[in-house]
């Protein structure tokens, strides 16, 4: 969505603190009445406020959970925290460990290596989100078990980049044809393989490792912070 005009989210923020308001009540002295009234229409016309028949304005759903994300002090839309699974794999073939790696194909951390994630979005429950984005990444079906949850900050010529919150589920042998998408090639190798890929690896793929190996204790909830050379 559009950044909104400074109007249109003072009205909000106004109508945020109301059950409904009248007209006269939103709208400053020292403004316009053309300029104040084309910006409360453009709010009714894109759904974010209702006219009552009673001829008083109010919220709608849509105006109410666009309006809650607002810093109400400097009248702001705040960029919130992004909401992802992570999505780690491993299978046994003949006595050998695997891990689902993939190689990523898109920006940013272009050709990194690491294990594939996918966003889950408003609503989703998180375990079903994390088996549907395993099916629509790699084509495999599993049951996801979650193994820890963590915050990364991750910072870029010391400016944060990338915020998000992560769900590190792991998938026991998952079933299907592996496919590559246009945005990854995904494959099967071992721990003593993966060493050995030439290339960079994602800066949350350490820890991942560590935790999906169960081979030392780790905290269930952490918040770390990541500095990058290349973004």
């Amino acid at each position: 969505m559009k950044s909104m005009h400074p109007i249109q989210l003072s009205i909000l923020q106004d109508l945020l603190f109301a059950e409904s308001r009248k007209y006269s009540e939103m709208k400053p002295y020292e403004m316009e009445g053309s300029q104040f009234s084309f910006h409360l229409d453009k709010l009714i016309k894109d759904k974010f406020v209702v006219k009552n028949p009673t001829g008083l304005y109010s919220l709608t759903t849509k105006g109410k959970e666009y309006s809650n994300r607002m810093d109400t002090q400097k009248k702001l839309m705040k960029i919130q925290t992004k909401s992802t699974t992570q999505l780690c794999s491993f299978r046994i073939i003949n006595g050998t460990k695997e891990y689902l790696i993939y190689k990523r194909l898109k920006n940013p951390f272009y050709g990194y290596f690491g294990f594939p994630t996918h966003k889950f979005w408003f609503g989703e429950n998180i375990l079903e989100a994390a088996k549907k984005g395993l099916f629509e990444e790699t084509n495999m079906k599993g049951e996801p078990k979650l193994k820890a949850i963590r915050h990364y900050r991750v910072y870029y010529n010391n400016k944060v980049v990338e915020d998000k919150i992560m769900y590190i589920y792991l998938f026991d042998s998952p079933k299907g044809e592996l496919k590559n998408k246009k945005d990854g090639e995904f494959f099967w190798t071992s721990e003593q393989k993966i060493a050995k890929l030439k290339g960079n690896f994602l800066p949350e793929f350490l820890e991942s490792m560590g935790i999906v190996k169960n081979k030392e204790k780790f905290q269930f909830f952490k918040e770390v912070d990541h500095y990058v050379h290349n973004f």
